[in-house]
């Protein structure tokens, strides 16, 4: 306290015992035990336990203990005590000998840890290493600087997993990432960015060279029924009670079937003039540019002209998207060719030709037999 004196009482241990008192002006009180200051309040009533520097620390009330020290609140019970105590490397702990030490505030439990060291946020029973209970819905928020959020929480019936705006949500396993819900709610697996951005699944595998098997480790999709049945392996629908087809699995073949049941169609009429269709076509042979491999079938422009429900999207489109580092990107838009959807003109061409050809016999036989 400088050069200021203080006040003093002091329990004596010379010989004869006693209490002695000091007294001077500079407002300080200090209680002594055997001449070594043992409680000091000073002129501000801050009090100091252990030490006469009572506002060294910022606060009323001072504890202050040697190295290694404890500090024990306890009651008339015996097991009903708090400790705190600190180590060499200035750790504080909490210690609650033989029950729970709980946090309260506004007079309501908020945290517990029991007897087996479960924590319980919300719950006075905790029974996990970590219990958070939530009268709402959100249980738990992760927040890093001012707008990287994440929450846990239910609705009710289920677990909710969330980020913030413009945020994505990552599982990894191996500290490397595995899966990905990107801020559009495209679902990626192998991926970081949509290939895609219409997907809701993008599904990426790098698979070597060589044929891809159902032992192959790098298939990306395994449709199973390990009862060893005939399946529907895939339902597509356009609505929740609309199938517009399918993918079945037998023990031996895959079937895949799209929707042409009589009930899904009105204003039914033969087909004429499947021959003259056909004629139209142009079928080419052709090189794919990707791996030099041959190919025969349709130039899709020019099979849209005269079947364009067997063609998806437009000549030459391109379409724009964002790459692995932020950068609008565009690349070509390509056309798909669904060569089903000229197999009712094949047929009608030829029942049509089969009918020339029939006209033609009977012609032939009518002038043999003269």
């Amino acid at each position: 306290m400088g050069s200021l004196m203080s006040s003093t009482i002091n329990a004596s241990t010379a010989s004869g015992g006693g209490v002695i008192t000091t007294a001077d002006a500079s407002g300080i009180l200090q209680l002594q035990t055997a001449g070594t200051t043992a409680l000091t309040i000073d002129a501000s009533q801050n009090v100091g336990i252990g030490t006469s520097s009572t506002a060294s620390y910022g606060s009323p009330l001072t504890v202050y203990l040697a190295a290694n020290p404890t500090l024990t609140i306890a009651s008339g019970n015996a097991n009903a005590y708090l400790r705190l105590y600190s180590t060499s490397d200035a750790s504080m702990y909490l210690a609650n000998t033989g029950g729970s030490m709980t946090m309260i505030t506004a007079n309501t439990e908020r945290m517990r840890i029991n007897s087996s060291g479960n924590v319980g946020i919300g719950t006075s029973s905790p029974s996990a290493l970590l219990h958070i209970q939530s009268s709402g819905n959100v249980a738990a928020t992760l927040v890093q600087g001012a707008t990287h959020t994440a929450k846990m929480s239910t609705d009710g019936g289920g677990v909710v997993l969330g980020t913030t705006t413009n945020g994505y949500l990552l599982l990894t396993t191996n500290s490397a990432e595995r899966m990905r819900i990107d801020s559009s709610g495209n679902l990626l697996v192998g991926t970081t960015s949509a290939i895609l951005t219409t997907a809701r699944l993008t599904v990426a595998t790098t698979v070597s060279a060589g044929i891809v098997s159902a032992t192959n480790s790098n298939t990306n999709l395994f449709c199973v029924n390990t009862n060893n049945t005939s399946w529907n392996a895939i339902s597509f629908r356009y609505n929740t009670s609309t199938e517009v087809g399918h993918i079945d699995c037998t023990s031996t073949a895959t079937t895949y079937t799209s929707g042409s049941d009589y009930r899904l169609k009105e204003s039914i009429t033969p087909m004429v003039g499947g021959l003259d269709k056909i004629m139209l076509l142009n079928p080419v042979d052709f090189i794919w540019k990707i791996n030099n491999s041959k190919g025969q079938g349709f130039i899709a422009h020019e099979l849209q002209e005269h079947f364009p429900d067997a063609v998806s999207g437009e000549k030459d489109a391109f379409e724009t998207y964002t790459d692995e580092d932020g950068i609008e990107q565009s690349r070509p838009k390509y056309q798909g060719v669904d060569p089903s959807k000229i197999v009712g003109a094949l047929t009608a061409a030829i029942q049509e030709l089969k009918a020339i050809i029939d006209t033609q016999n009977a012609r032939i036989e009518a002038l043999e037999a003269k």
